[in-house]
């Protein structure tokens, strides 16, 4: 009896903390949180191989065998084999429970705010994503999960990452 109390209190728990976070990112012009399916795709790619994702940017996914490190890239990752960083690293690193900062027509202040605040955080990539659509500025991307924003906001960020880093929505939360 306790052990369903435990995992109900858990479960109660999450719901207030993603309905907590749907409330921020509404306020600051940013969509609800999409929970997307990943089921069968947590294999690695074989040398030479590519894939494609059902998610743009993508959530989860077969992917490298190796992941990027975290830190603050200054251009997109290609999808051409052979040339680093991929995409399909980015998608391991998720994996391994990192949030991707996903961003595109941000000011040059924009980018310089975000630079300063994720440079050394744990964890964290930010790149930027030509892809983006329709008035979408920036998106956030955890393993299976996805918030697309108006504009940059290091407050949903923020919340984002103490919800979904090295989250158990993660295959392997803990790794690299």
């Amino acid at each position: 009896m306790l052990i369903v109390a435990a995992v109900v209190g858990r479960q109660i728990f999450n719901s207030r903390r993603t309905s907590n976070f749907n409330e921020l990112a509404t306020a600051a012009a940013c969509g609800e949180l999409q929970v997307t399916e990943t089921t069968g795709g947590m294999q690695h790619l074989a040398e030479g191989q590519t894939t494609r994702y059902d998610s743009s940017p993508p959530t989860h996914g077969a992917h490298a065998p190796n992941a990027l490190p975290a830190g603050i890239y200054d251009e997109p990752f290609t999808n051409v084999l052979g040339e680093r960083p991929t995409i399909y690293q980015a998608v391991h690193s998720l994996e391994h429970g990192y949030i991707i900062v996903w961003h595109d027509g941000l000011t040059t202040e924009q980018e310089r705010t975000l630079e300063r605040r994720y440079r050394d955080e744990r964890k964290v990539i930010v790149v930027p994503y030509p892809q983006l659509r329709g008035g979408t500025q920036m998106a956030l991307t955890a393993w299976g999960r996805k918030v697309e924003c108006e504009q940059p906001n290091t407050r949903v960020i923020d919340s984002f990452t103490d919800l979904f880093r090295e989250a158990r929505s993660a295959p392997e939360p803990k790794g690299a």
